[in-house]
């Protein structure tokens, strides 16, 4: 039976390994050169098209992308690659990349495929298991237009298959692994070609602090607004994203700042339950007995139910409390200085209120020997860069051809 499916525009049709193989070499021969403008207003028209259809309106992650993906920020990001290449270097496509996106993150996948299409990657993408609803028209949307435009980028679906993954990795240039440490061990077991390379997001831990002065200076507006960055760090899939917080860490005192910050957890509930979050009775009842069993080992001095959607606790120390669904733990500490010692290497993103960028300029270094790979505000957990995880995409995805 044949478990290779191939996404086109309206259905998913079978496909052998052998003609995949044979689509993927033949398009490899017509590899681009980074940012060619046939790249650039490919999805630049995707962009516009996910903005102005109205299936995608009250989607956020899909209206991220599209804003990420508009033509003037498209033109920035070629701006920024070619000022960083090499002098004396003509940049070139690697040729096949192979994208492995998480479950976890439904447009993740658009992301990874957009950035190795413009550096003129040819790309074959394996598609989530549970893949549906908006995800799937966009990529519908999309499959239109690359058919169109004559690309042979393929998406494809396949169960957990080892044949099929060691086939497509020997086909491959890149591989690009999305998804957690299990994922990333499977995968590390199975061998690219010796000229190939691998790029590999494992399992992340990411957190956010907040300055215990700014909490008591917030008026009405400031609260709601600051708020609204929470929710945005925590909710927008479910806090399930790597860099998602799932600690906050407060600068300040429990006594002194604990009831603004409670006014400012109880608003970002209010957010929640405005925005239709709508947690499961199931997962809010799985977050009271992972408190209850901090509470229970001595970690806890208070815990804070504002509804299914939100729960906090006050930690003892910094633990790793990750439940997700809306579950934060909080930490008082001193100084922000204190922050830096608590950094390890697998630690990815910080968010920050109530502190200015020079202050992170001062404390990023202290922080970086030890782990981190992003300090953002509030707010912009889940903004994608083509600088991921210490690494550039950008030039991660393409070679350089040195002439002299």
């Amino acid at each position: 039976m044949n478990e290779l499916f191939l996404a086109t525009p309206d259905k998913r049709e079978p496909l052998s390994l052998e003609a995949l193989a044979a689509r993927l070499t033949q398009a490899r021969e017509t590899r681009g050169l980074p940012f060619a403008e046939r790249r650039l207003a490919l999805v630049a028209e995707f962009s516009a098209l996910l903005g102005s259809d109205k299936r995608f309106a009250e989607n956020a992650p899909l209206r991220a992308f599209a804003f990420w993906t508009r033509k003037s920020a498209l033109l920035q990001l070629r701006d920024r690659f070619l000022a960083q290449q090499p002098q004396q270097t003509v940049a070139v496509g690697r040729g096949i990349a192979f994208h492995l996106p998480p479950a976890n993150v439904d447009t993740l996948f658009l992301y990874s495929w957009a950035l190795a299409f413009l550096t003129g990657n040819v790309n074959v993408t394996r598609l989530p298991s549970a893949f549906e609803g908006p995800s799937e028209a966009a990529l519908a949307l999309l499959l239109s237009l690359l058919e169109k435009a004559g690309f042979a980028d393929a998406f494809v679906s396949y169960p957990a298959n080892e044949g099929l993954n060691r086939a497509l990795s020997q086909l491959a240039d890149i591989r690009i692994v999305w998804g957690g440490d299990a994922k990333a061990e499977i995968f590390a077991a199975i061998p690219l070609r010796a000229d190939a390379r691998a790029l590999v997001f494992p399992d992340r831990f990411s957190y956010a602090a907040i300055d215990g002065a700014f909490l008591l200076g917030l008026d009405d507006e400031g609260r709601k607004e600051t708020a609204r960055a929470l929710f945005n760090d925590l909710f927008l899939f479910n806090q399930m994203a790597c860099s998602s917080p799932h600690l906050l860490y407060v600068v300040g005192d429990a006594v002194a700042h604990g009831p603004a910050l409670q006014n400012l957890l109880a608003e970002t509930a209010l957010v929640a339950e405005a925005k239709g979050v709508n947690i499961s009775a199931s997962h809010a009842l799985e977050k009271d007995a992972r408190a209850a069993s901090l509470a229970g080992a001595g970690n806890v001095t208070r815990i804070w139910r504002f509804s299914n959607d939100l729960t906090s606790v006050a930690l003892t120390e910094s633990l790793d409390p990750a439940i997700g669904g809306g579950f934060l733990g909080i930490v008082f500490i001193d100084a922000l200085d204190a922050l830096a010692a608590q950094v390890q290497e697998r630690h990815q993103t910080l968010t920050y209120a109530g502190f200015t960028r020079e202050d992170m300029e001062v404390f990023a270094p202290k922080a970086a020997l030890r782990g981190l790979c992003r300090i953002v505000p509030m707010g912009q957990a889940l903004a994608f860069d083509a600088l991921w995880d210490g690494q550039d995409l950008l030039r991660e995805t393409v070679k350089f051809v040195r002439i002299i």
